[in-house]
């Protein structure tokens, strides 16, 4: 099923932490199934929905510790790299992906909890080249 060996994990947030407190932040939270595993028992059973991410292009940056670093890695990328490396912002829905093991992800309380300080998440924005 989902929880398989070789299942990504994601979040697709909703809210920009800029104008939104980080505690009120919203986010889809969600498994990319390991290859082979996409009709689960869970997706028969109805417990799980699909939902479609855009094509295209995205630009991927790792963050090392805690989701509170994601913050000032988003301004990083938008303000700075994706722009200077000739890319635009499509403004579609970006993710971000929590490689592991999901009985240790399952368990923990937040990704900002105590034992997450040296964890990787990758956070992916859907680009465009600019004109």
């Amino acid at each position: 099923g989902l929880l398989s060996e070789g299942a990504r994990f994601v979040a697709i947030p909703f809210d920009n932490p800029t104008t939104t407190p980080p505690q009120r932040c919203r986010n889809y939270a969600g498994a990319i199934p390991a290859k082979g595993q996409e009709k689960g028992e869970e997706a028969e059973r109805g417990v799980v929905r699909t939902v479609a991410m855009g094509g295209g292009a995205y630009f991927r940056a790792a963050n090392k510790g805690p989701d509170s670093k994601l913050h000032p890695l988003y301004r990083l990328l938008y303000e700075i790299a994706i722009p200077e490396l000739g890319y635009a912002s499509v403004g579609g829905k970006g993710f971000i992906e929590y490689p592991g093991k999901a009985e240790a992800l399952a368990r923990a309380p937040s990704r900002d909890a105590k034992g997450f300080e040296s964890k990787l998440s990758f956070v992916h924005v859907p680009v465009r080249p600019a004109e």
